[in-house]
């Protein structure tokens, strides 16, 4: 695919100026702009490790114990992390103190081929969604193998993927294994170009990754949170506009309907700049509020607006019911493992093709119900609260991270013994 890589080469390097100008007006957009065009930073390192690649914060946070099991099994391997947001590289920085965390170069040969020469990885693993053709192409050309991890597509994917198809098909060629987490995904990654022999189907590796918190953390929080043993916690999740609305104006209802319980929302926007909007709303409603980083005392018939990063998690420890973000939203839902890690009922909207097949399990084991229909929220969280005490099955891990391993490690020994 020459002329994919020439047209990428001359778009980024006659566009830089303009690239420039936007990311210096969107500080968001700045964040790592010489790393992503390829300038290395100054320092020796050894060479010859494990690049992974996890694209924001979500992907880091799933690959977390890859990454982890990785420095058990190799330990005098080097492991490097790439991200594509500032939150990822954040995440990345927090949870691996000893490795090169840096922002993944722009898709282009150029700033490519420098990353693989500074690093010179023996293997390359890339986390869910992130098909980068020049990445792949290039580490074909190096004779690194590639893995995708947690694989996943959705059928809003496949429609562009299908556009490009002679170039996504040749890229695919790249990848050593795709490991996915449902049949419904190698479906989807055979109509772009996958092989039969490419694909393993081991589930989704967030079920692997789910921690609960200890009982003294979790009467902790609970405590700083001011919450009583009648209190009845909501949260919203990873929530995007119009959905506060939705859930404020819920909640000012159940106020209305329950005057005599203890109720608390916690709200959680998943992007942070979004704060004041939502401040507003609450205003408009006449809701009480204060922020997670100014808390004071978390107060009878309150909302608590979350305005830090990594605390969400363990927010659902101690909470009674959730609502999923990105599901009202036109984005197509987040993560729902973490509410449904302590078995809460889980309300989404209509909008979840990005966690379908998470979605019908956990629909199987009566642990999320779909509400179209904003308006018919009230009567089934009303149902909820009037019956908190139900029913709801559990999460088995298959044991994805453990089979991940031992296809890479496979892999990796019989590359090392055709070598030899």
């Amino acid at each position: 695919m020459v002329i994919y890589s020439w047209l990428c080469n001359l778009f980024f390097i006659l566009g830089a100026p303009f690239i420039i100008l936007i990311c210096l007006l969107n500080p968001k957009w700045r964040q790592g702009l010489w790393p992503k065009y390829g300038f290395t930073p100054k320092l020796q390192i050894a060479q010859n490790g494990f690049w992974l690649h996890a694209v924001s914060f979500g992907e880091v946070k799933t690959i977390e114990p890859l990454i982890k099991a990785l420095q058990n099994i190799y330990p005098e391997t080097p492991i490097y992390l790439s991200t594509g947001t500032k939150t990822g590289q954040d995440l990345g920085k927090k949870l691996f103190e000893n490795i090169l965390v840096f922002y993944c170069p722009f898709d282009f040969s150029l700033a490519i081929n420098a990353w693989l020469k500074f690093l010179k990885p023996q293997a390359l693993f890339i986390a869910e969604t992130e098909i980068w053709p020049e990445l792949l192409f290039k580490s074909a050309e190096n004779r690194i193998p590639v893995f995708l991890i947690n694989g996943r597509l959705t059928d809003k994917s496949i429609k562009k993927y299908k556009l490009i198809k002679p170039l996504i098909q040749k890229a695919l060629k790249s990848f050593s294994k795709i490991l996915v987490q449902t049949q419904a995904d190698r479906e989807r990654f055979l109509q772009i170009g996958a092989s039969q022999k490419q694909i393993e189907v081991l589930g989704n590796l967030k079920f692997d990754s789910l921690q609960k918190i200890s009982e003294p953390a979790k009467q902790a929080l609970k405590q700083q949170l001011s919450l009583q043993k009648q209190t009845i916690v909501l949260i919203a999740g990873s929530t995007h506009s119009p959905e506060e609305e939705i859930i404020c104006g819920l909640f000012k209802k159940l106020l209305n309907y329950f005057p005599q319980k203890d109720l608390r929302l916690i709200l959680a926007p998943r992007h942070l700049e979004r704060l004041s909007a939502i401040e507003t709303i609450c205003q408009k409603e006449n809701l009480f509020y204060q922020k997670k980083s100014q808390i004071d005392n978390f107060k009878t018939q309150e909302v608590l607006l979350l305005d830090t990063m990594g605390e969400l998690t363990n927010l659902y420890a101690v909470c009674h019911l959730a609502f999923l973000g990105g599901t009202w939203a036109k984005v197509g839902g987040h993560n729902p493992l973490e509410p449904a890690n302590y078995q809460l009922p889980i309300f989404v909207g209509p909008h979840t093709y990005k966690i379908a097949e998470l979605a019908e399990q956990l629909k199987e084991i009566k642990l999320m119900q779909q509400i179209e229909d904003p308006n018919l929220l009230f009567d089934e969280v009303c149902h909820k609260i009037n019956n908190l005490q139900f029913e709801t099955g559990t999460i088995a891990s298959p044991a994805v991270l453990k089979r991940s391993l031992q296809i890479i490690q496979d892999y990796l020994i019989t590359i090392q013994t055709r070598q030899a």
